[in-house]
């Protein structure tokens, strides 16, 4: 997941681990589904590019992200508040480089939407820095070993999933454009892309990306037009600030029949594997069927490509403060003289310096997602007090028209 990364990468250094790494592997042989023959909705909400749904563990319902890049993850007010095997500890990588010991857990069962899946594996680790992102009270990670038991379609028209074990059971019009995937740990989908003149190699599909197509730095050639950007990276256990190039790319291709002109394509330090997240899917009906390995990608029928517009920049809490967390370099919010890391002070009536978590949750919820075009906006710069006037720009069309 970039930005907000859940696919970790387990490293096995001790006997204990090697223990620990066996008896997890062999607890992992033996998740499985309950049901055939079934076809259930389910409802999903979009919150800062992560997708929220509900499901049914320890007897209530619970609110999880849907990440096809992670594996199955619990937090530990969770882990303590139902009933759950331990299998062990691992050390585990988040998205920038952090490591830590987590456990492991083995749960009985969680139900989504009718669904239930039984003796399901998760890691524990906190999810505070995460509910602070989306503001949404999220529990946990329904992971790639989940999903990988059936077949999800995610339908952006209507917010709705639809899980099920037969594929004729869909709304499929049969013109749907078909990538081959193979997958990787316990489910996430691999498949190969290819940008003429800058990339040919696999990328993962992950559904806990909140952003397009993103890259490592490395494949980023000096000829291509681009928009560059400052931004904090959130992982599992640290923030960390980093650069990311945008360019749009012509033409891209997926497996071996898809064709797409004129995408977006991100480009970090930070990236070691290529990612294709909600950013870009979201221009689809995704259908993803882990019983024939393929991702079709149909047609939206209520849903237009254009370009939203955009202030040029983000917001996040970092230790106890509202910060700018992202600034497009050479926007006219930059131009203005807004940088990251500026500490916010005001927006509109909106007092960062009271109830901080609160009035940022606020923002969230309605400058990004309403009418709104401009903002007045109130920065602590060093040991003086600026307020700028912000608006509401179209930044491909600046930067590449």
């Amino acid at each position: 997941m970039k930005n907000i990364l859940f696919f970790l990468i387990v490293l096995f250094f001790t006997s204990c681990g090697l223990k620990s790494a066996f008896k997890i592997r062999d607890a992992f042989l033996m998740e499985h589904i309950g049901v055939n023959d079934f076809k259930h909705e389910l409802p999903f909400e979009i919150k800062k590019g992560a997708l929220i749904v509900k499901v049914e563990l320890g007897g209530k319902e619970r609110k999880f992200i849907l990440d096809t890049g992670s594996t199955t993850k619990i937090n530990h007010q969770l882990k303590n508040e139902i009933a759950s095997e331990r299998l062990g500890k691992l050390k585990t990588f988040d998205s920038n480089g952090q490591k830590r010991h987590i456990d492991y857990v083995k749960l009985e069962k969680i139900q989504v939407e009718g669904v239930s899946f039984y003796s399901i594996v998760a890691s524990v680790s906190d999810t505070e820095i995460l509910k602070n992102r989306i503001c949404e009270d999220v529990e946990g990670i329904l992971g790639a070993n989940v999903m990988n038991k059936a077949i999800w379609q995610i339908d952006f028209d209507r917010q709705k999933i639809i899980i099920t074990d037969k594929r004729d059971s869909l709304n499929l019009s049969g013109n749907e454009q078909k990538i081959g995937f193979y997958f990787v740990g316990k489910g996430v989908p691999m498949f190969n892309l290819n940008i003429p003149g800058i990339y040919q190699g696999d990328v993962a599909l992950d559904t806990g990306c909140n952003g397009t197509i993103a890259l490592g730095i490395n494949h980023f050639s000096s000829d291509l037009k681009c928009v560059e950007r400052e931004s904090y990276s959130v992982g599992t256990f640290s923030s960390k600030k980093y650069k990311i190039k945008t360019t749009r790319a012509s033409q891209i291709k997926m497996g071996k029949a898809f064709e797409e002109k004129d995408v977006f394509v991100d480009f970090a330090k930070d990236n070691p594997l290529g990612l294709v997240g909600i950013k870009f899917l979201q221009n689809y009906l995704v259908t993803i069927d882990w019983r024939n390995n393929e991702i079709l990608l149909g047609e939206r029928t209520e849903y237009s490509k254009k370009q939203n517009l955009s202030f040029g920049f983000s917001l996040i809490v970092v230790d106890g403060k509202t910060r700018i967390g992202s600034i497009v370099i050479d926007s006219p919010a930059y131009k203005k003289g807004l940088r990251l890391d500026d500490e916010v002070l005001k927006i509109n009536d909106l007092d960062f310096r009271s109830n901080q978590q609160e009035n940022y949750c606020r923002y969230i919820h309605t400058f990004q997602t309403n009418e709104t075009v401009k903002v007045k906006i109130q920065i602590q710069q060093e040991d003086s007090i600026v307020e700028y006037e912000i608006g509401k720009t179209n930044l491909a069309k600046i930067f590449f028209e």
